[in-house]
């Protein structure tokens, strides 16, 4: 067996990119954890960012498990705090906050969907994935708030009444009471 040098950051990267190509994407982020830890460039450091929070979103979107999310926020949360020069577009927040929400970790993530918010308001995508995070965490007044601005951009944009028709439920729901997004949900939204 071969032997890595473990401050041999271009083999690491070599490694992530080939587990990428194989869509393993756990392992690819895994590989790009690692090379962060190294003494590298900064700009060495933010092409790397770059190809973590690639990698970091799509294992958030094939997630089998809340650990393999968890290892996706995670990520994410160590390239906002360690790569300040690294520039997260505002569609990978957006998609930060759905993905990892699905997965309960709503709480962790609430930053990304305030920060999607903020960087687009006019966007209800941005709003209709905080709405989700904000219900599972028990603010229903702000999810309904945010799934009515979804409806009102899904008229004058996609009109897709299915969509429309799904958020007037959840908030049927959640004027109840009651949150909408059990586990059977939750699942049938991670499979969409």
């Amino acid at each position: 067996a071969t032997t890595i040098n473990p401050n041999n950051a271009d083999a690491f990267f070599n490694i992530a990119m080939a587990y990428q190509e194989q869509e393993e994407y756990e392992s690819a982020v895994q590989n790009l954890l690692i090379i962060l830890a190294l003494a590298i460039p900064t700009d060495y450091k933010v092409d790397v960012a770059n190809r973590l929070v690639y990698n970091a979103e799509l294992l958030l979107y094939f997630s089998e498990n809340p650990e393999q999310a968890r290892l996706g926020v995670a990520a994410y949360k160590l390239v906002i705090s360690e790569i300040p020069e690294f520039i997260i577009p505002v569609r990978h927040f957006n998609n930060l906050c759905w993905y990892a929400s699905l997965w309960g970790l709503a709480e962790d993530v609430m930053f990304a969907c305030e920060t999607a918010v903020t960087m687009d308001p006019e966007n209800g995508v941005y709003q209709d994935s905080r709405g989700l995070a904000r219900a599972l965490t028990g603010d229903f007044e702000g999810a309904i708030e945010d799934f009515n601005a979804y409806i009102l951009w899904q008229k004058e944009n996609n009109n897709d009444q299915e969509k429309i028709a799904r958020r007037e439920a959840w908030i049927e729901a959640l004027e109840a009471g009651s949150n909408p997004f059990d586990e059977e949900t939750l699942a049938t939204l991670r499979s969409n």
